[in-house]
């Protein structure tokens, strides 16, 4: 009787952690419409209780956001040399050969790019997030950086990148295992995973002097 029971118990854990899996693999869920609601309330009460000595860095953190809801407000157009397959239901949308995607000044191109997208209540699809794999490229007015994958988080404007990692900007170079890359500041960040099999021993760089104007 106890051995039925351990099969049972068996059998319901490996169901739970297949449809945990599947879960974990499917497509991110947009926000709700009514969180980004509150969070426009949260910040204007915010605003509403910030001091003259914050109001020059607030003022550099509103233009940063001026910036993001430009880019937000552009298209984003998509291109390959082999195919582009689109799975609604799922929704997965897998870019192969030269996949190319650009979103206002900044461009993503890689040899496979994989977009999870979501559906609005105005019913238009927003592409959460993108999955870049081998010749990764990133090009934006702030700067470049190149790795073998990366992942774009669209309404973050944040990509994380990993392995042979090089960031570029404005003539200093940056090259590691792992980075992350803010596509709206430019602001950068290399480290290195020195246990890794083939991993780097140290983060290199080269910094250019830059005459004040």
């Amino acid at each position: 009787m106890k051995k039925k029971r351990d099969t049972c118990l068996i059998i319901f854990l490996l169901i739970f952690n297949f449809f945990n899996y599947e879960k974990v693999l499917g497509a991110p869920s947009c926000l709700e419409e009514d969180d980004n609601l509150e969070n426009i309330e949260n910040v204007k009460n915010e605003e509403s209780n910030i001091g003259n000595d914050d109001k020059e860095k607030k003022e550099e953190n509103d233009s940063s956001t001026n910036k993001k809801d430009e880019e937000d407000d552009k298209e984003i157009e998509i291109s390959a040399d082999n195919k582009i397959e689109v799975d609604n239901e799922q929704g997965v949308m897998i870019v192969t050969g030269n996949a190319f995607v650009k979103e206002g000044v900044t461009s993503l191109k890689a040899d496979m790019l994989t977009a999870f997208t979501c559906e609005t209540k105005n019913g238009d699809t927003k592409i959460l997030q993108i999955n870049a794999d081998n010749n990764v490229v990133i090009t934006s007015d702030q700067g470049n950086a190149y790795a073998t994958r990366g992942i774009y988080f669209v309404e973050e404007k944040i990509i994380e990148l990993y392995d042979k990692v090089k960031l570029e900007k404005e003539g200093d170079i940056l090259v590691g295992d792992k980075g992350i890359f803010n596509v709206l500041t430019g602001k950068g960040e290399i480290s290195i995973e020195p246990n890794k099999e083939g991993g780097r021993k140290k983060v290199y760089g080269i910094i250019r002097s830059k005459k004040k104007p």
